[in-house]
């Protein structure tokens, strides 16, 4: 093309004056509204190719086409989840929707999230056939985020009952795969893929579903049996999570007799085994337990559990143990839990529904995975970060590093 430096100033121009009408809206339908204007003109992508090429002497379709998906990535990166729901409902424009659609599917291949958002029939399709591929391959190379999105799909009814099959018959289809491949040496513990089972897991547990509790607590079994490899036994407490999820309280039994297995000077403290004795408070109503944790001044490790459940429990009485225990912790980490939970007692007025549980604001990422290197998504790790400037804080370098201590931290 002629002129190519005052062809990339124009484009340059046009995005900026995108992302100024989009962000000068404050309401989120008119900031909807500017979007689509900008992004399809007046009725569809060919219009605004026409309307820019006319405007801005750009004659090369080609140019009209980087303008738009130059425009997209600007404004999907400042784009909240409320404002892309917007936009899936600008479905009376099919040829929006569809250009849009194809943007998402050839540029962001992998985010799942808006797979969802966008619904439609296709999107499940690939979502779903992603995470039937995870069932077929190491622990290593596994993706858990198409599992993890199946979970919002099962709450469409279209999609539900597909769903529902694949996650009850997935753990037969993963221990399948590994049950197949040759052992390095007799005797080996099969490397179960501990990614899938942990994803898995946490879809079932978000659906909230009680016809699941009993797959699950049989997952649980398997998962805690001596024979498993460490890296599944680590996910044991995923299992816990989902049962306490779907206040599944016939898996109280199942529970109580995994930790009467794990609790013990090697393993207390552990996220894993913290994560049953949660489930346990949580399943049985029951804070007194948990306070008696906090108060056993042996206990120095996982005591953020002991905090969400008292929160997710509505336990008032335990309002002023919290803030003295608070002033004892050196964990940044820890200290976040802590201050959430506080807040969230004063605040609260009755226990908070499922989805809304402290809880839930840890991250979905297996142990394993943030051992392959991949950054932490926990909230309240996130949050110690950008108080302390602490990169290093929730790094996990092998699966079997032991939980830091919340008393006696050392960074």
């Amino acid at each position: 093309m002629k002129n190519s430096l005052s062809d990339k100033e124009k484009i340059n121009s046009y995005i900026k004056r995108v992302n100024v009408e989009v962000t000068k809206h404050t309401d989120l339908i008119d900031r909807h509204r500017a979007l689509v204007s900008f992004l399809i003109g007046e009725s569809n992508y060919r219009s605004t190719v026409e309307a820019i090429e006319a405007e801005e002497g750009i004659a090369d379709t080609s140019e009209g086409w980087l303008i738009w998906r130059q425009a997209c990535d600007r404004v999907l990166a400042r784009t909240t989840r409320h404002e892309i729901k917007l936009i899936k409902k600008a479905k009376s424009d099919s040829i929006f929707f569809t250009k849009f659609q194809l943007y998402i599917f050839t540029e962001h291949p992998d985010r799942f999230d808006l797979y969802v958002l966008l619904g439609d029939e296709a999107s499940f399709r690939k979502t779903l056939n992603s995470a039937i591929a995870q069932l077929q391959t190491e622990y290593y190379d596994t993706k858990s985020a198409s599992i993890l999105a199946l979970a919002d799909f099962f709450m469409d009814a279209r999609y539900k009952k597909e769903v529902q099959i694949f996650l009850v018959e997935s753990f037969d289809k993963a221990r399948e795969y590994i049950d197949n491949q040759p052992l390095d040496y007799p005797g080996q513990n099969k490397l179960y893929n501990a990614v899938a089972f942990s994803a898995l897991l946490q879809a079932i547990g978000k659906t909230g579903a009680p016809q699941f509790g009993e797959p699950v607590v049989k997952e649980l079994l398997f998962m805690s049996d001596e024979e498993r490899h460490y890296e599944l036994h680590c996910e044991t407490g995923k299992a816990c999570l989902a049962l306490a999820q779907m206040m599944y309280i016939q898996g109280i039994a199942a529970v109580n007799d995994y930790l009467e297995g794990w609790i013990g000077e090697s393993y207390e403290g552990e996220d894993f085994v913290m994560q049953a004795r949660y489930t346990k408070w949580i399943l049985e109503s029951n804070g007194n337990d948990a306070i008696e944790f906090l108060r056993n001044q042996h206990h120095t490790k996982g005591l953020g559990y002991a905090a969400m459940a008292l929160a997710d429990l509505n336990y008032q009485q335990a309002a002023e143990l919290l803030k003295y225990k608070y002033t004892l912790i050196d964990n940044p980490v820890t200290q976040e839990i802590f201050i959430e939970a506080i807040n969230r007692l004063r605040i609260q007025t009755c226990p908070p529904k499922p989805e809304n549980r402290m809880i839930q604001m840890l991250g979905k990422l297996s142990d394993t995975e943030l051992a392959l290197g991949n950054d932490a998504d926990d909230v309240f790790i996130k949050r110690a970060i950008n108080k302390t400037k602490n990169v290093e804080l929730g790094m996990v370098y092998e699966v079997d590093d032991s939980t830091p201590e919340d008393i006696g931290f050392e960074s």
